[in-house]
């Protein structure tokens, strides 16, 4: 099954199955739950993951699929 967000494009997602699956690629609508905390220090960790907020789309996204779509893109 193929996690959706709303940041992340499809391909990009399928792209992301390369890395690891202990933790969830992105975390969505996180001002309606305790990761909140993201949206006042732009990052947050979560199961030794580091995420950075992304405030147009309320979600957090996991740093190494970050640097993997942005080295994909470029």
């Amino acid at each position: 099954m193929t996690e959706r967000t709303s940041y992340l494009t499809a391909a990009e997602v399928r792209a992301a199955q390369v890395l690891h699956q202990r933790a969830p690629y992105a975390l969505t609508n996180v001002s309606c739950s305790f990761f909140n905390v993201a949206r006042h220090y732009g990052a947050l960790t979560f199961q030794g993951c580091s995420y950075t907020y992304m405030p147009g789309h309320d979600e957090c996204v996991r740093d190494d699929v970050l640097r993997l779509v942005t080295r994909c893109a470029g």
